[in-house]
């Protein structure tokens, strides 16, 4: 398993992820890797790191989710989860939808520490992926400007 999971938090935490492989999603090159069972517990301590929250480091239980372009993995919020290291020199891809409840909000830590809560509605968390049928190129994403 990757080293940490690292992601952003999410107000209210009951929402679901589906993750379709677009391109085959292996084990050499980064497919979903999940941590059964631990959802039950409700949510894990975090600690906060410069690539976001962590909750876990190399958990012995980790499964690894290989899937065929095509397919998808479905887990809830408080599934531990993440990809691994693409050790290929192919590009793995992947769409990944999230469903939340109306007023869900994202909390983001500043460089002092402080968190803030930017809307999962927020004009800044819209990404356009077509605009009049036609591919639209995504916007270069930096840490001030957060990530998706």
């Amino acid at each position: 398993m990757a080293p940490g999971q690292r992601y952003a938090f999410v107000e209210p935490q009951q929402y679901l992820t589906c993750w379709l492989a677009l391109t085959d999603a292996t084990e050499e090159n980064g497919c979903p890797w999940v941590v059964p069972g631990l959802h039950r517990l409700g949510t894990l301590a975090h600690a906060y790191s410069d690539t976001g929250f962590v909750c876990l480091h190399d958990p012995e239980d980790a499964v690894a989710v290989p899937a065929p372009a095509g397919s998808i993995v479905v887990f809830s919020s408080l599934t531990p989860h993440s990809t691994g290291p693409n050790r290929t020199d192919a590009v793995r891809k992947a769409y990944i939808v999230q469903f939340a409840p109306t007023g869900a909000a994202v909390l983001r830590r500043g460089p002092d520490g402080a968190a803030t809560r930017v809307t999962a509605d927020d004009e800044s968390r819209q990404y356009e992926v077509l605009r009049a049928g036609a591919p639209v190129t995504p916007p270069v994403l930096t840490p001030e400007a957060g990530s998706p």
